[in-house]
């Protein structure tokens, strides 16, 4: 008689365990899968973001080379001498 209640008591706890497990393991589980969802989300966004900057890079790397190719004009100067203004420099 003892023995049976003893036997019933520890199945019921050792199902209540098995449950808890499971639960736990399960909502783990799922835990991971959003956390994989997430990097994969983060991972894709960089990749894009990446991209874009090299687009960027290479644009003003293009635009930079250009400007170096072009012949440079002299700039004007101008000086202020007791009231006259001179202009130095191509007209």
């Amino acid at each position: 008689m003892f023995e049976e209640r003893l036997t019933a008591r520890l199945d019921a706890r050792l199902k209540y365990v098995i449950d808890v497990v499971t639960t736990a393991a399960d909502n783990f589980g799922a835990a991971l899968a959003r956390l994989e969802r997430d990097l994969s989300e983060v991972r894709s966004e960089m990749r894009e973001q990446t991209r874009q900057t090299s687009l960027m890079l290479a644009s003003h790397e293009n635009r930079i080379t250009a400007l170096e190719r072009k012949p440079r004009t002299p700039r004007r100067r101008s000086v202020m001498h007791s009231g006259t203004l001179t202009i130095y420099g191509a007209m």
